[in-house]
């Protein structure tokens, strides 16, 4: 498994807490190796069946990555790549019919908007070659929005499989409620997240829930920008900043939310949002990408036209600030609910897949080894 980064990076996001989870679900039946840049972790580290290799930053990783495999390749019988913009281009090194892609969601233009112009040139163009590069691999995706995509950008329908969020672990932390109406959100502080967004509509809402407080859990290159917009708005008594948390206190700040909300301008399912209405959590979202599946519009929150800030400002304060607190929490029931239900629509087991896939493609190497046969001495 190739991955940009894993869950040691403080930047990690959504996509890469399913990569990992993916990872362990596979190794308690074959063994596993995830290669991922350095981060803070060991540079090699084993749990169980799962291997993981950490070499180089971000962006060098992909050379580390692409040579390992070039070097190793004869010791793996399948490979999964996580592609978050930019392709580990593993096709050059290895047989596609054995690789399997997975796709928190294409950027395409929208990259110009999330980091500096020469690396969205960069992004932009690499993600361009995948339908041509990757053609032949199998495509896993998240969200019915995603599997769109990519047959607008040129994949083959038949080779896009719908997976789980993956393995979600059941969040039912009991903490008690904030005394004041919380609205949290979670995510790297990067520009496509629109935090500033967020906290100009905060801002607007507390105009009429004046107790109301936002926390943003998460780090990344805005943090200052963000700090700095709400020390001139004011806000710097309610609007409070937790930089990067571990699981379990995420998880605890989380449950003892009123409200989860995200300006996010395209995210391919939103897992955060996902687990937060698993927690009880009701959602307002813009209905961009994946969100507005992650997301049963007036059952577990709101989704909101996209650029439709007073919309937002108005499903926060119908939470938060009128009703008597009926709606918040019938909506927490139903978060629950449709939390619990999402992970039962039509998707795939990835080993399935897997096995699947390489029966058909009949590979060098036979096929995926099955739970207990003996390794064949190389991860």
């Amino acid at each position: 498994m190739l991955n940009w980064r894993d869950k040691t990076d403080r930047g990690y996001g959504g996509a890469e807490e399913v990569v990992e989870r993916l990872a362990l679900e596979l190794s308690k039946s074959c063994e596993v190796t995830l290669f991922t840049s350095r981060g803070m972790g060991k540079t090699r580290e084993r749990r169980g069946n799962l291997e993981i290799i950490r070499r180089g930053s971000i962006n060098t990783v992909y050379f580390r990555a692409v040579a390992y495999l070039a070097r190793n390749r004869s010791k793996y019988d399948a490979v999964i790549e996580s592609v978050s913009s930019v392709p580990f281009f593993s096709p050059l090194v290895f047989d596609r019919r054995r690789i399997f892609v997975m796709i928190p969601h294409l950027m395409g233009r929208r990259v110009f908007r999330a980091v500096n112009p020469p690396k969205a040139l960069a992004a932009y163009a690499a993600e361009k070659t995948i339908p041509l590069l990757y053609n032949g691999a199998r495509f896993l995706v998240l969200s019915d929005f995603v599997r769109r995509q990519l047959v607008e950008a040129g994949i083959k329908p038949g080779s896009i499989y719908r997976i789980g969020g993956y393995s979600t672990p059941h969040r039912r932390l009991r903490t008690a409620k904030s005394v004041k109406p919380t609205i949290i959100s979670v995510g790297r502080l990067v520009r496509y997240k629109r935090n500033d967004m967020l906290i100009r509509m905060f801002a607007e809402l507390r105009k009429n829930v004046h107790d109301a407080e936002l926390v943003i859990v998460g780090d990344g290159p805005e943090r200052r920008k963000l700090e700095s917009l709400r020390n001139s708005l004011g806000l710097d008594d309610c609007v409070r900043f937790t930089g990067f948390l571990e699981e379990s206190r995420k998880d605890a700040q989380v449950s003892r939310s009123w409200v989860f909300a995200t300006a996010s301008r395209i995210e391919g399912l939103g897992l955060s949002a996902l687990e937060a209405e698993e927690m009880g959590l009701p959602v307002v979202a813009f209905g961009n990408g994946g969100l507005a599946e992650a997301v049963r519009d007036g059952y577990s929150g709101f989704v909101v036209r996209e650029g439709d800030k007073k919309a937002f400002v108005n499903a926060l304060y119908r939470l938060l600030g009128g009703g008597g607190g009926r709606l918040l929490k019938r909506m927490s029931a139903n978060a629950e609910k449709h939390a619990d239900s999402f992970e039962k629509k039509e998707v795939r087991d990835v080993l399935e897949i897997v096995r699947s896939s390489l029966s058909a493609s009949a590979p060098r190497r036979g096929k995926l080894r099955k739970e207990g046969q003996e390794p064949r001495g190389a991860t």
